[in-house]
């Protein structure tokens, strides 16, 4: 990285505003600024030797911005506070990549959230409740979720008491 940000230094004034100016424009949402300006002279290099190269040092960059991580993680489900008794009440999400190897088919018993192309998230709420998916009753679930204190349920034995915890 030293010898990078040696080599960017080294580049003729206008050569290294140019790749500054290149890099501020493709870069603007992800640099932050200081009370002095920033430098960028490796990353400067580095698009030098991609034009030496043939390549476009912006449309380098912009590639290199816009591709995702994660790739192969399709899409991640979440559901706040899971549990038998709130199956019917509680908002699923399947949080899709933008961009992934193996894409997941849109499925209608969850909320969907997407990204687009500029970067923006969008949900869209399924067709029908998860009540309704489900053919559950409302309320669901009918009777109580948990025995009371003193009551135990068929099949559970009583675990035994510790000395001084009743």
């Amino acid at each position: 990285m030293n010898a990078l940000h040696a080599q960017g230094r080294a580049l003729p004034e206008t050569e290294r505003r140019s790749y500054e100016a290149t890099i501020r424009a493709v870069l603007a949402h992800h640099l932050t600024r200081t009370g002095t300006e920033t430098q960028h002279d490796a990353l400067a290099a580095t698009l030098a030797q991609a034009q030496q190269a043939g390549r476009d040092p912006k449309a380098l960059l912009q590639q290199a911005v816009s591709r995702w991580d994660h790739c192969h993680v399709s899409a991640v489900l979440t559901v706040k506070q899971l549990h038998p008794a709130s199956v019917g009440t509680q908002q699923h999400t399947i949080w899709e990549h933008p961009d992934p190897e193996w894409p997941v088919p849109s499925l209608p018993m969850w909320r969907r959230s997407t990204v687009d192309a500029h970067g923006t998230m969008h949900f869209v709420d399924p067709a029908h409740t998860p009540t309704e998916w489900f053919g559950l009753t409302n309320p669901w679930p009918i009777g109580m979720c948990s025995p009371r204190q003193g009551q135990l349920q068929r099949g559970h034995a009583r675990a035994p008491a510790r000395a001084g915890l009743q």
